[in-house]
């Protein structure tokens, strides 16, 4: 069930800031102390924290939607600002429902893919609905880029200040002005995308970070992976490959701005006096591949480096150091954030507050959810992530995943092989994988309250479940506006099937 706090007075309601960092792995915040020490140390982290579908743009909708990319219709990061404000999602996110609710809203840096571009359906100085003020760009240049201060775009130049320098003076500004409201900011520096321009006074950093080479880097026997893995050449050792290593120490040189822009936040909270009524959530809108399993540069994969991201939330009562393996996605932010405010989030979430993983006494893992479905909607040869569509479904122990267009499946136990290493598809018990495939499925195209029972449902979800709401870019369609939609068969999973006899 979605929890929803009590309406609260004003005086009584907390702060929520959103750090939304740009492709950002795991592994990369083991590099930033301070950020470790700020956000990760002094609340609690996800270890489990999903991306269902790994690129930039369907995630980032997700967080303001709270709906999975099968309901947004925000399936690649192909004309994702046109594609949301044709479909009329801009109307409602966790930016409305909060404003709605009394607070001050603002957004800095990066928004949607392609916002602001020309051709595109809107102008540089459109301010999407939900935001007291606005300073929404292309951040992600580092130098030279552009932002839209409330409706008048401002160019900065290429020999002027970093990107999350400004942003930090905006944010602190911001911060300064509506200390005596409650406030959400949501922070969306553009680092460490792409090339990662880093600030010049960190240029020189990390001149000795090593490749990261985990188990699965340059995997040597892909025979169990499906053929488009199977495709991929083995990546050149990084000692040869100068430019590869060179872009990995950008990124993390990038992300030590973003150091400095949270600590200013901090540091303003602090000033006007309500840091101890502020939650801060620090999150990746997806992960990375550093050429594991043969992919290079890139994510929009099923494997736990994409979909899995660091993430990590401070705040009133949420205890310091503790480390959580409950799963958890980008779709239950809005609701997260919306249930600390005391705002009721719209009927087409999908996503579940996580507000009670983050009290003193929490609930078990197997008392939480079971599974999360993951996806990629579409198929690309080349670009983020050259892979095929698939749909999947992830639990604690199990990951399965099937490629439609081709039939192919990979199926791990990630208890003993954590990196994904041996698929057993070919090996497993046809109950355990025909389960989790039928469980998959369901999930792949569930809506608002059907994805959180179909998540619960470990042995059996409920036999006369249907659908109730329609994604809006199916309402759009008027063969499918009153289409019938699906019912939910029994599921009969239990963990034993998929354990070797």
């Amino acid at each position: 069930m979605l929890l929803i706090a009590a309406p609260l007075c004003a005086a009584q309601r907390p702060n929520v800031v959103l750090v939304v960092v740009d492709d950002v792995a795991r592994d990369d915040i083991k590099h930033l102390a301070r950020l470790q020490e700020m956000v990760f140390d002094a609340g609690t982290e996800f270890t489990r924290f999903a991306t269902p579908n790994a690129l930039c743009g369907p995630s980032r909708v997700s967080i303001l939607r709270g709906q999975h990319s099968h309901n947004t219709g925000i399936k690649t990061n192909k004309r994702v600002f046109a594609t949301a404000h044709a479909l009329g999602l801009e109307a409602s996110t966790i930016a409305t429902w909060l404003q709605d609710s009394g607070y001050a809203t603002a957004l800095f840096g990066k928004y949607l893919n392609a916002y602001g571009r020309k051709g595109g359906p809107r102008g540089a100085t459109y301010v999407p609905p939900g935001w007291s003020e606005w300073y929404g760009g292309t951040p992600g240049r580092g130098f030279g880029f552009w932002l839209n201060h409330n409706g008048t775009v401002v160019h900065y130049p290429t020999d002027g200040p970093h990107a999350n320098d400004v942003l930090a003076e905006l944010v602190v500004s911001f911060v300064s002005r509506n200390a005596e409201r409650p406030m959400f900011l949501y922070i969306a520096p553009g680092s460490a995308h792409g090339d990662a321009p880093a600030a010049r006074r960190h240029e020189d950093a990390f001149a000795d970070a090593a490749f990261p080479q985990g188990p699965a880097f340059n995997e040597e026997d892909v025979s169990d992976k499906p053929k488009w893995i199977r495709n991929q050449r083995r990546a050149p050792p990084p000692a040869g490959s100068s430019r590869h290593l060179e872009r990995y120490r950008n990124r993390l040189r990038a992300l030590l701005s973003v150091e400095d822009l949270i600590a200013s936040l901090l540091d303003a909270l602090l000033d006007v006096g309500v840091l101890d009524r502020t939650y801060v959530v620090f999150v990746s809108d997806n992960g990375f591949h550093y050429g594991e399993h043969r992919i290079k540069a890139t994510k929009a994969t099923s494997y736990d480096e994409s979909i899995l991201v660091p993430a990590a939330v401070r705040g009133p009562g949420v205890p310091a150091g503790r480390v959580l393996e409950h799963l958890a996605t980008n779709a239950d932010l809005a609701a997260t954030i919306a249930d600390w405010a005391g705002a009721t989030p719209p009927y087409f979430v999908d996503g579940r507050s996580l507000a009670p993983l983050l009290r003193a006494r929490r609930p078990a893992p197997d008392a939480w959810r079971s599974a999360i479905g993951i996806e990629r909607l579409d198929s690309r040869a080349k670009g983020d992530g050259p892979s095929p569509s698939f749909f999947g479904i992830r639990l604690g122990r199990w990951k399965y995943v099937r490629y439609p267009a081709s039939g192919e499946e990979e199926f791990y136990d990630l208890a003993l092989d954590p990196n994904e290493l041996e698929s057993l598809h070919g090996s497993a018990r046809p109950t355990c994988t025909s389960a989790l495939r039928q469980w998959a499925a369901l999930l792949a195209r569930c809506v608002g309250t059907e994805c959180r029972a179909l998540e619960d449902s470990a042995t059996a979800p409920p036999q006369d479940l249907f659908c109730e709401v329609r994604p809006p870019f199916l309402l759009a369609d008027p063969a499918l506006r009153n289409a019938n939609f699906w019912p939910t068969p029994a599921i009969a999973f239990d963990e034993s099937m998929c354990r070797s006899p």
